[in-house]
Order: structure tokens, then sequence, then C-alpha cells
């Protein structure tokens, strides 16, 4: 059975940032894009905090001093896994 969360999409910044806190939290570092897991880094820079996931490229930041939204939609991940990319090419 899915639910409204597994095909509905976010609408805005603040829920692609919301959706992206919680599958860093709930699916082990999952992108809320493309679904990975384990790709997902968090970043924290002064007041801001951003996501970002190394196999489509979807970022999504919140900035608690002025209250910004921004969110990137990533592309379609193809190719070799970035963790496996070393091996690709020495082969």
């Amino acid at each position: 059975m899915t639910t409204d969360r597994e095909v509905a999409q976010p609408l805005d910044a603040r829920d692609w940032f919301d959706e992206a806190v919680r599958c860093y939290a709930e699916e082990h570092q999952a992108c809320p894009c493309c679904r990975g897991r384990h790709c997902v880094f968090r970043a924290r820079w002064g007041s801001r905090t951003e996501y970002h996931c190394n196999e489509c490229d979807f970022s999504a930041a919140h900035d608690e001093l002025t209250g910004d939204y921004v969110a990137a939609s990533g592309r379609e991940p193809g190719g070799a896994p970035l963790v496996l990319e070393a091996l690709w090419r020495a082969t």
C-alpha cells in the first residue's frame, strides 16, 4: 500500500526542505527527490542548514535568521554510483 507521501511531490521550497529533513532522519540519509539512500549530506553554515544529494544533485536549504527557504530539484540519477566511480575507471 502506498501513502500520499510516497506519490505526492512537495509544492514549494519549504515543503522540499521539510521532506529533506524527514528523509535524512527517517530513511538513512535518503533523498526526497531520487529516493536514493545514504547519499544526502547535511551542512550547517551559520544560521543556514543545507541538504545536498550526491546522486541527483538535489538541494534544499533553510536560513533560520532570515526565514528563507530554497530548493533545487535533482536530475535523474544515471551511470555508476559516485562511490564506485573510481573503481569503474580503474578497470
